[in-house]
């Protein structure tokens, strides 16, 4: 995944809204002083925005004083430019908006589902990531870097599984071994029928003598009558 342009508005320290562009940048380095925003630009933001998820709870994302949150993330997975946008509200017990787009041209495709929960599936799908694996590999939080490189061998296999998509690779494998298995079975079953077969046509030159015999026995039997 590639990211274009994030655009913040009302999040963390960032009042307002602002747009970062990021298309005409192959490599880009953030720094500051502690509490500028670099974390919220880099980390906060983009997870909020694919995932759904803070660091404390959802209205923590949304700027003082604010009613609101945003964040849109354009961005490019292969060939295919996506869109999503998420909006937290402080209003009632909090509320969040979510959409997910595929940019064509000056056109989009709306790809939301029909509840939030079956739109941030789809949305995961697409990137074949969730949550739990963009913070373990996608990026290093304050105070985790070592997060991935600490964890248990079982733990690394399972992100590693994630990320190069062993659970299809192995769904394939598997049914690559039952197609071996039919076909298998079908061939021990196509061998006995051609040993059928090659013992039929290895009886056919007996077959013929045998019947040159009966022939003729039966002109000999139909001369003595006459």
């Amino acid at each position: 995944m590639r990211p274009l342009r994030l655009t913040l508005e009302n999040v963390h320290s960032f009042a307002g809204e602002h747009i970062i562009d990021f298309s005409s940048m192959d490599v880009a380095v953030l720094s500051g002083e502690n509490g500028v925003g670099k974390s919220t630009v880099a980390v906060d933001a983009p997870r909020f925005c694919l995932f759904g998820e803070t660091r404390d709870d959802l209205n923590s994302i949304i700027y003082d004083g604010a009613d609101f949150a945003r964040v849109e993330l354009e961005f490019l997975l292969g060939e295919d430019r996506y869109l999503v946008s998420r909006t937290r509200s402080r209003k009632g017990a909090g509320k969040s908006l979510l959409s997910f787009q595929l940019l064509q041209d000056d056109s989009a495709i709306l790809l939301d589902g029909k509840s939030l929960a079956e739109t941030q599936g789809r949305i995961e799908r697409t990137l074949r990531m969730t949550d739990e694996l963009f913070i373990a590999t996608a990026c290093a939080t304050q105070g985790d870097m070592a997060r991935f490189s600490e964890a248990k061998p079982a733990e690394r296999k399972q992100v590693l599984g994630q990320i190069l998509n062993l659970d299809e690779w192995e769904r394939r494998a598997d049914a690559a071994r039952r197609l071996l298995r039919t076909l298998g079975t079908d061939c021990v079953g196509k061998g006995v029928e051609l040993e059928a077969l090659r013992e039929t046509a290895s009886a056919i030159p007996a077959l013929q003598e045998k019947l040159k015999e009966i022939e003729s026995g039966e002109e000999a039997a139909q001369q003595s009558i006459e």
